[in-house]
């Protein structure tokens, strides 16, 4: 017996964790690239790894 709330949570999270790694993978090859606007892009991936892990670590599930 799984509560469904449960389930949830956990696919959000693997959601969440595989955005995460995108954003990584998008950071890497911006950083890579040497147009003038490639480390931009890069702090702008960078902080959607951050917002991701703050998202893993304090989101909070909905009770229902």
């Amino acid at each position: 017996t799984a509560n469904i709330y449960e389930i949830i949570v956990y696919a959000s999270k693997a959601f969440v964790f595989y955005y995460a790694l995108q954003c990584a993978l998008a950071t890497l090859v911006s950083l890579r690239h040497s147009d003038g606007y490639s480390r931009v892009r890069a702090l702008l991936f960078a902080s959607g790894v951050a917002l991701s892990l703050l998202v893993l670590a304090f989101g909070i599930p909905a009770d229902g």
